[in-house]
């Protein structure tokens, strides 16, 4: 089939634009998926780099606790306001959380870059590298939901073409 020759004219002279878009969406999305990946596969290959207090500790404070709080519900006292004091974080959760904001930044910047139409592979590259990420982080169901978000956008582009 041969295209018309109207049609070949103006895609010739450039008045009708047949090339994609360049992927700085998608190469973004790739370098910060390749980051996500990175930071979780070290974090678990090291484990955890805080080490959380032995069990016995835990059960025997908790038990303390417990102890106080109901002498004092005998003796009729109103139990103490436990101190608010801002939550401390340690590095293991400070790296879950910086992988899964670039994981879930790569994925936007993915999506984006597929809406912008610019290659298919870049971008699926990216939502599989921060795809790849996540799931060590937020669990099954994130990626699954992932997986959802991807065939309605497949289907969704299908339809518009």
């Amino acid at each position: 089939m041969t295209p018309e020759p109207e049609f070949a004219d103006a895609a010739a002279h450039g008045r009708i634009r047949s090339h994609r878009a360049r992927p700085w969406l998608a190469s973004l999305a790739i370098l910060f998926g390749t980051l996500a990946l990175l930071i979780t596969a070290v974090q678990q290959a090291a484990g955890p780099f805080e080490k959380p207090p032995p069990i016995e500790q835990a059960i025997a404070d908790k038990a303390r606790s417990i102890l106080e709080r109901a002498r004092d519900a005998f003796r009729g006292e109103a139990p103490p306001e436990p101190p608010r004091s801002p939550r401390e974080r340690n590095l293991d959760q400070w790296l879950r959380g910086v992988s899964a904001a670039l994981g879930a930044l790569a994925i936007s910047l993915g999506l984006g870059g597929f809406a912008r139409r610019e290659s298919v592979r870049a971008c699926a590259g990216a939502l599989v590298l921060a795809t790849a990420a996540l799931p060590w982080q937020t669990g099954l169901a994130v990626a699954l939901a992932l997986v959802f978000v991807a065939v309605v956008a497949g289907l969704v582009r299908r339809n518009a073409d």
